[in-house]
C-alpha cells in the first residue's frame, strides 16, 4: 500500500534529529490489532495530532485490514482520540 510518501518502506519512517523512528499512523496501524487499553491509550493520544495525509492513510489501512476497526469511524467522524483513555 502506497503511503503517499517517497520511497515506499523508507516513506514509513521520520527522522526525529539522527534517530529514525516510525511514522505514527504506522504504529497505530499495529496497535489496531489488538484492544489492550494501552493501545486505546496510544490512539487517543496520538490520532488528533495526526496530519490530515497520516490520518487518511491510517482510515484507508484500516478499511483494507479492518474493515470494522472502531478507530475507522473515529477517523472519519474526525473525533479520533476525544474523549479515550
Amino acid at each position: 500500500m502506497a503511503r503517499g510518501r517517497a520511497g515506499g518502506v523508507a516513506g514509513a519512517r521520520a527522522r526525529r534529529g539522527a534517530t529514525p523512528v516510525l511514522a505514527p499512523e504506522i504504529v497505530l496501524l499495529y496497535k489496531a490489532k489488538r484492544s489492550r487499553a494501552i493501545d486505546e491509550a496510544d490512539f487517543a493520544a496520538c490520532a488528533p495530532a495526526l496530519q490530515p495525509d497520516a490520518r487518511a492513510w491510517l482510515a484507508g489501512a484500516l478499511a483494507i485490514c479492518a474493515p470494522e476497526h472502531p478507530w475507522r469511524a473515529e477517523l472519519a467522524e474526525g473525533t479520533a482520540g476525544e474523549d479515550r483513555a
